[in-house]
């Protein structure tokens, strides 16, 4: 099932019949599209998110700490509310699902894409959601793997440093097994790892040799990188990368995927649209994976660990949404998973 949704001004004597204002067009499917005015719809958002106590001012504190009622169980049945909304106006109920059905959000407009749509309804379901950006990426072919990571804030507790250092075993050991194993399947030839990342660093990577990148470190609720200080021994002072600082430094790139295991990357509520969303919305890769609020780390480590052992078990590289799909299926199952953490991709249109 496909959901499709564009956003359009309206001006006088327009065909559609309708006031003057900006509306969604949304339909379902190959059915005509029903028009939504735009402040409806933004106006059930903001109330959603002062409903749940969000702050929807001053995004980005810069302090590498996590606006605590950013989170799916109090913030996701608000918004959940939207997506009822938006599911009754064109008729869409929870009997049109079965369990484990596929449903595509296509649209080029973030706020719309990153509604918690898993809530349709009560099954479990798959969400891919398309970002219309008019031209296909074709990044190159040849599959390089590069792992950035940061232990900003960590010193407050080694638990969170070792786990971070099991996760990143955990991927290369995969990837690893997989060359020696699976070489034509796999198709990557370099695995690089920057461990003790800051901004100077994250700006200097060479970028151009890596196809897939995997972030690991906090991420800042206006929807940047907590990054380290320049000593690296201040595990305690925190670096921010604004968003739109990382879309600077990658902007002209070509990934592949760009999988950004840190809060806030794949919505949240403070930031209009999400890094996850404007790195494929830009043409700086054609997939994107984040989070939509705040995640642990321990299930931030299972789903990475469950996606990579999916994305080298022989898996098209030409179609990553089946490699997510197959992840998502295996985490739901796992009883150590929090289904609450559950990461959304975005991917090319």
């Amino acid at each position: 099932m496909k959901i499709f949704c564009e956003l359009k001004d309206m001006k006088e004597n327009n065909g559609e019949q309708l006031p003057v204002g900006q509306y969604l067009f949304v339909g379902c499917n190959e059915g005509d599209p029903v028009p939504i005015l735009f402040s409806e719809f933004d106006g059930r958002c903001a109330q959603a998110k002062r409903t749940a106590g969000v702050r929807l001012t001053n995004p980005g504190a810069g302090n590498g700490m996590s606006n605590e009622n950013i989170t799916e169980k109090n913030l996701g049945p608000n918004l959940q509310s939207v997506v009822s909304f938006v599911a009754e106006r064109i008729s869409l109920s929870d009997s049109d699902f079965g369990d484990g059905s596929e449903l595509i959000i296509e649209s080029g407009f973030s706020d719309f894409l990153e509604l918690p749509w898993e809530k349709i309804s009560a099954k479990r379901i798959f969400v891919l959601r398309k970002v219309v950006t008019g031209e296909r990426l074709d990044p190159p072919s040849s599959n390089s793997l590069l792992l950035v990571a940061s232990y900003s804030n960590e010193r407050r507790t080694e638990k969170l440093k070792d786990l971070k250092n099991k996760i990143i075993i955990e991927i290369i050991d995969i990837v690893k097994y997989a060359l020696e194993a699976l070489p034509k399947q796999l198709h990557i030839s370099n695995i690089s790892i920057s461990k003790h990342t800051t901004i100077e660093k994250f700006g200097a990577l060479a970028w151009d040799d890596y196809n897939i990148v995997h972030i690991m470190m906090h991420g800042d609720e206006g929807g940047g990188f907590c990054l380290e200080a320049s000593d690296i021994n201040q595990y305690n002072e925190v670096d921010i990368l604004e968003d739109w600082e990382i879309i600077h430094i990658l902007q002209g790139k070509k990934f592949l995927l760009f999988f950004v295991s840190s809060c806030y990357s794949g919505g949240g509520a403070v930031n209009k649209s999400s890094l996850a969303f404007e790195i494929v919305s830009k043409g700086i890769a054609r997939y994107a994976i984040g989070y939509r609020y705040g995640v642990g780390e321990d299930s931030a480590g299972i789903f990475a660990k469950l996606f990579y052992e999916s994305l080298v078990s022989g898996k098209d590289f030409e179609r990553l949404e089946e490699v997510y799909k197959e992840s998502l299926r295996r985490y739901y199952d796992n009883p150590q998973a929090d289904k609450d953490y559950v990461p959304i991709l975005f991917m090319n249109a």
